[in-house]
């Protein structure tokens, strides 16, 4: 961490240069400012610049190398964008999506050039020698009220049991499955009335709400270091029956709005979607390829559905961001708007993200048993996962050591020194993204 941003970099400069990375974090403290990206306001940006992990580093230097592309041929529009971002702390995410979608392209017979405000559908263009270009309008939708909602209800459920098992100092692992119901605000005070009750391990079966709660010792972790105030906790619940609806509402409007706009000879209409990472992306795509299939009622040539995740392996304790892709192109093209023409005369576009790989297909949601992988689809659930496991350091020889450990995501592991505790301070405890 010997640098300026007091940040460990050793992961990203395996395969980019330090210069590199450090411009790029440079790039956002630049156009941002170091006063107020420490300010506590509850804005994204602050909120990844004041974290120290690795997850959050990542964010940011895809996010200033994005910058760094952009403000060659594109200052005014950047530092515009940059201004709109600070002042809006719950609608930043699409600017911020704006930003690190233009500034990861690039073509070698053209130019990419953010749109304008005054411009009221595309959000950026590629423009070719050619004559021919493509009109981009991008949409992010991010977390919704339904989700944020359930966050809240659990962490109101981890602390009644985190409280309950320091009271009694002990440690444990809360398993909640909400079978077939969405988390109410009434069922989260049921559980939490439970907790504070419960007298030993075990399963409890709860058929009036439909939930199943299960108490039980902390697994995969040496007991022989496990300390007490150590909780796990993991809540799964029935999506909102309007989250998926909603995103295709919302779709179905920017398709609209596309439509507006007459399909010319030279021109490409593209339509970037990016999902959230428990959005039911298999469903989106069918809904976006219904559009394709409606020749009169398609407004895009392409739609590409983006769907970035942090991903876990099993085998070596790793994570990392994927990036899921799909393409979908409209189905019919009359012979009138000459698409094979507009083919020939775009050139390749790359588009070289931050950080991360891409996949083909959807990441897939696994429930696990330390190693062992469980049969269930939760596409359509929310998922917490949470937790912080306290463990004793060891005498070795003449001195103390231990080691951190991530087992499991969400779950933060803490090395514990007669009164003193040491965090790791590169490892995320929600391994949620923020901003990529």
């Amino acid at each position: 961490m010997d640098n300026k941003f007091g940040r460990a970099l050793e992961h990203l400069t395996k395969t980019t240069s330090l210069e590199c990375v450090l411009s790029a974090i440079q790039a956002v403290e630049d156009f941002f400012s170091d006063e107020w990206l420490k300010k506590n306001e509850g804005h994204r940006l602050q909120l990844l610049w004041a974290r120290r992990d690795y997850l959050s580093t990542n964010e940011l230097y895809s996010f200033g190398k994005a910058i760094n592309r952009l403000k060659q041929q594109n200052l005014t529009w950047l530092q515009s964008t940059a201004s709109e971002i600070k002042k809006s702390i719950h609608t930043s995410h699409g600017l911020i999506t704006e930003i690190i979608i233009v500034g990861s392209l690039s073509t070698e017979k053209g130019i990419v050039k953010p749109c304008p405000k005054s411009y009221p559908i595309y959000d950026y263009t590629i423009d070719f020698d050619s004559g021919y270009r493509y009109k981009v309008s991008v949409k992010n939708f991010d977390i919704s009220e339904h989700e944020k909602a359930f966050k809240e209800r659990c962490d109101l459920i981890r602390k009644t049991f985190k409280n309950y098992i320091k009271h009694y100092k002990t440690s444990g692992s809360l398993y909640v499955f909400c079978d077939n119901h969405i988390l109410t605000e009434e069922i989260t005070k049921e559980i939490c009335f439970f907790i504070v009750q419960m007298k030993e391990h075990g399963n409890y079966f709860f058929e009036n709400l439909g939930v199943v709660v299960k108490f039980h010792e902390i697994a995969h972790f040496n007991k022989k270091v496990l300390l007490h105030s150590s909780d796990m906790v993991m809540i799964l619940s029935n999506q909102h029956h309007n989250e998926q609806r909603n995103i295709e509402s919302k779709i179905k409007s920017a398709n609209n709005s596309l439509l507006k706009d007459p399909a010319d000879k030279f021109s490409i209409k593209k339509l970037i979607i990016r999902l959230g990472e428990t959005t039911d992306i298999t469903q989106i795509k069918k809904y976006v390829e219904n559009i394709a299939e409606d020749d009169a009622n398609c407004g895009f040539d392409i739609c590409m559905i983006m769907q970035p995740t942090v991903c876990s392996n099993l085998e070596d304790n790793s994570t990392e961001i994927v990036n899921s892709m799909l393409i979908i192109p409209r189905l019919y093209y009359s012979l009138s708007d000459n698409f094979p023409d507009k083919l020939k005369n775009t050139g390749l576009v790359n588009m070289e993200l931050g950080v991360g790989s891409i996949s083909f297909e959807k990441a897939p949601l696994k429930l696990t048993d330390g190693n062992t992988i469980i049969d269930l689809d939760l596409s359509k659930c929310y998922v917490y996962q949470q937790g912080d496991v306290y463990l004793k350091m060891q005498k070795k020889g003449e001195v103390y050591s231990g080691e951190f450990t991530k087992h499991v995501p969400g779950v933060q592991s803490h090395l514990v020194f007669k009164n003193l505790v040491f965090n790791a301070v590169v490892f995320d405890h929600t391994n949620k993204l923020l901003i990529v």
